[in-house]
């Protein structure tokens, strides 16, 4: 409802629509979804909003997935800036219905849900249904 009244308070919801119809913002189970396609990582993330999930890198599978998202027009950045050491924030279309603040994932050597203003910078990840045939 913020969200309606507020459009400019919340710039990755209105550029993921932006992209066209259907493109938004991951739940939470799709951005684990492509945590786990672009880690390597199979450990149960669920407990991961109370404590980072450190795993190891599958370096392979990291690669592979970030040559797809870079051939994706303007898409210079993979999941993770390698070698920098710097955690990559990304948010997701949920929210804390307590303080209404809106659920980002952190991918780095962990994996943690935290909670921040819809107004904080942090790095998007649109997705969109799509059938395959």
């Amino acid at each position: 409802d913020d969200y309606k009244a507020n459009k400019g308070n919340y710039a990755a919801i209105a550029f993921c629509e932006s992209l066209g119809a259907g493109w938004r913002l991951p739940s939470i189970p799709e951005v684990e979804d492509i945590f786990r396609a672009w880690s390597g990582c199979n450990a149960d993330l669920s407990t991961a909003a109370a404590a980072e999930i450190a795993y190891t890198l599958n370096n392979d599978a990291a690669t592979a997935f970030d040559n797809l998202l870079l051939q994706c027009k303007d898409n210079d950045l993979g999941m993770l800036v390698k070698g920098s050491g710097v955690a990559n924030w990304y948010w997701t279309c949920q929210s804390d219905p307590s303080t209404k603040k809106i659920y980002r994932v952190k991918i780095a050597t962990g994996y943690f849900i935290g909670a921040a203003n819809a107004t904080n910078k942090m790095l998007v990840r649109c997705v969109r249904d799509v059938e395959i045939k």
